[in-house]
């Protein structure tokens, strides 16, 4: 007979939870402010990070409006590789010990992320307190070694590639936030997950301004982090054809980027006169920001280096009604988008390119395709989202 007593669901996320860091922190602030308007039957603790880089008043609001749900860990400053290592160390153990003296039989171990949220997730399947019964789990939010292939050398990947797939395999449940994930872990490795894509809460978008048809000149945004696996220099490399094809025209276009990353300084080299910078912006302020540009660019790499699942900037850009250029891979094209977005071959700059010029002359042409986005997002609300959470929950 199953308990009466509400569940515990530990959740673990390897994340300062700064309100400008992207995607996770998003969903995280969202998922939290619908978990406590709905009444779930199970209550909801968030693992996090502090260290040198923190800034405490700039947290996600949900920290502050709920402290009594985050439980903070202190770890070391960043640095080289043996320092890395050490932080993930520290915040492993940590939170491990944390957990331990706290959790119930029938409670949730579950990461928000890849390897290093599924590690204690890991250790807990095989070694539960007391030999209570505790259910464990991992959310996978992206494709680990496509998104890993940039940064790690190829034996230090099939190492990480071998330790992810043996930490899945040992959970009890896993989610993924896309159904491109799902099938990648399932055809690559027989990994069997439930696929919860991400969500907005859509009112938010409701009172932004829509796009305007009859403007005379168009902002172009990417939005996100500056990496390679986003498709930043894709972006910047457009733009420099864009320019250098169409020089009439650059003077009308101006391109803007939101967001941090490793190749910021890629801005730096490449100057261009209609290329600006907008640094960071917090999440809340996201949604007045699309009100100020007419498209957003969503260019994940569904090839080696890149990554996977329904991203959280790709649904804003269709939620705000933008014209969205995004490439034409399994990414995108797992939701029906070809009459909401402008799907160009990955890699073809020069199609980006001409997609900019044909939006600047044509732009009656692509109010159709603004509301359709609009109408596209719908479906991808917070309370779908939670619902679906929560039926996994009740019935593990």
């Amino acid at each position: 007979m199953r308990s009466a007593r509400r569940k515990t669901i530990h959740l673990i996320i390897f994340s300062r939870l700064q309100s400008y860091d992207g995607g996770r922190e998003t969903w995280l602030k969202n998922f939290m402010n619908e978990a406590k308007r709905v009444d779930s039957r199970f209550d909801i603790l968030v693992y996090y990070f502090s260290d040198m880089s923190t800034q405490s008043d700039k947290l996600i609001d949900t920290v502050y409006s709920c402290p009594e749900l985050f439980i903070n860990v202190k770890i070391p400053r960043p640095g080289n590789i043996f320092q890395s290592i050490l932080r993930v160390y520290t915040f492993q153990r940590c939170v491990f010990k944390k957990i331990r003296r706290s959790i119930e039989s029938e409670d949730i171990v579950l990461g928000i992320g890849n390897l290093n949220e599924g590690l204690i997730p890991f250790v807990f399947s095989f070694f539960p307190p007391n030999r209570r019964k505790i259910f464990t789990g991992l959310w996978l939010r992206s494709i680990y070694v496509k998104q890993q292939a940039a940064l790690a050398d190829p034996v230090r990947l099939k190492l990480m590639e071998h330790v992810e797939v043996r930490i899945l395999r040992s959970l009890s449940f896993v989610i993924a936030n896309g159904w491109d994930t799902s099938s990648f872990y399932k055809e690559h490795y027989g990994i069997e997950s439930f696929v919860i894509p991400n969500a907005l809460v859509l009112s938010k978008y409701g009172n932004i301004s829509k796009f305007n048809p009859n403007k005379t000149n168009l902002v172009v945004a990417y939005i996100g982090r500056l990496s390679k696996e986003k498709g930043f220099t894709e972006f910047i490399d457009s733009i420099k054809v864009f320019n250098g094809l169409y020089p009439q025209q650059s003077s009308f276009v101006e391109f803007q980027v939101v967001g941090d990353g490793p190749l910021r300084d890629l801005l730096k080299r490449e100057k261009m006169d209609n290329v600006r910078y907008m640094g960071v912006l917090a999440n809340s302020e996201i949604p007045n920001y699309m009100g100020s540009i007419d498209c957003g660019v969503a260019l994940t790499s569904a090839k080696t280096i890149g990554g996977g699942g329904l991203s959280h900037g790709y649904l804003e850009l269709l939620a705000a009604g933008r014209i969205v250029l995004v490439w034409d891979n399994p990414i995108y094209r797992q939701i029906d988008c070809q009459d909401a977005v402008i799907l160009i071959e990955e890699g073809d700059i020069r199609a980006m390119a001409a997609s900019y010029l044909d939006i600047l002359t044509n732009r009656k042409l692509y109010e159709v395709k603004a509301e359709n986005a609009i109408r596209l997002a719908d479906s991808f609300s917070i309370q779908n989202h939670f619902c679906s959470f929560a039926k996994i929950v009740d019935n593990l």
